[in-house]
């Protein structure tokens, strides 16, 4: 683990190394703010996670964990060694049923150039009992979560990094730029993959489930003795199947069908612009 070393001014910038923001320990840093909320009568949470910056106006880079509260209450925790003015502090905000959890104020980053020494970790706390919708639109930072509460889940990545232990319920992923995993996914959805990577290491399907790649990489696994009907096109891209496929298509498009272990009315449609996806199998 690597311990933070507070804010400095005048650092080089340098480009974010998102995989060694995750391993940072952030334990040795002081608690900038702890707020509570209320989650009655809210159905969405919408999480908007990107850097903020300090009292200099250096960006600070994030690491945005969800973890399991110890009551009905909602909990945000902010952990940095960096001077942040108020009105860039992460924040609540109600509005009617949707409850805004940001990490700061500013949004669409396009570029992560940041202070070496100047990072942040915003700890949400959840019960586990929340059963509305999960929305976050994730900007250059690092979303951590063993587990997704709710029954529907959107996931917009538009650069950084995510890390998924395991959801169950509804959900639509999409990667713009970034890498993000999923270990565990039951249930039915979408996800679409225009540029990075987009890993599902076990996906349980209880409906059906489309995958669209315009480019980047797709993957997903499901278990070997998992039975459904698929369908999948593909352009200038790439489809690898762990099952036999009888290709419907020409030379411009190949349009793949099967049915694998006998079929269901449970499917899995693909479509394959350009990059690649692979369906592979778990035990």
């Amino acid at each position: 683990m690597v311990a933070l070393s507070g804010c400095r001014v005048g650092v080089r910038q340098t480009r974010m190394d998102f995989d060694r923001l995750a391993e940072n320990d952030f334990s040795g840093t002081k608690i900038l703010k702890t707020s509570q909320i209320s989650l009655r009568g809210i159905r969405n949470l919408r999480l908007a996670g990107h850097p903020t910056k300090d009292s200099y106006g250096n960006k600070i880079a994030v690491l945005f964990r969800i973890e399991t509260s110890t009551d009905e209450q909602l909990h945000l925790l902010v952990n940095t060694d960096c001077k942040i003015e108020k009105a860039d502090q992460p924040y609540l905000l109600k509005e009617g049923s949707t409850l805004i959890v940001s990490t700061g104020t500013e949004q669409h980053v396009r570029s992560w150039l940041f202070e070496k020494s100047n990072l942040m970790q915003v700890t949400l706390q959840i019960p586990q009992e929340y059963d509305g919708l999960v929305q976050a639109e994730l900007d250059a930072c690092v979303f951590q979560a063993d587990q997704i509460p709710g029954k529907t889940m959107k996931l917009t990545l538009n650069a950084g990094l995510v890390h998924i232990g395991s959801f169950s319920g509804d959900g639509a992923v999409q990667v713009n730029a970034g890498k993000a995993e999923i270990d565990n996914f039951t249930g039915s959805g979408s996800a679409a993959v225009n540029a990075g990577r987009l890993d599902f290491k076990k996906v349980s399907l209880l409906g059906d489930f489309s995958l669209h790649v315009n480019a980047g990489k797709v993957f997903f696994s499901v278990p070997e003795n998992s039975r459904f009907s698929f369908q999948g096109r593909s352009a200038a891209g790439d489809i690898d199947t762990f099952f036999p496929t009888e290709n419907q298509g020409n030379r411009e498009e190949k349009i793949l069908a099967a049915k694998v272990n006998g079929g269901s009315n449970r499917r899995i449609t693909a479509s394959v612009k350009a990059g690649k996806l692979e369906l592979t199998k778990t035990k």
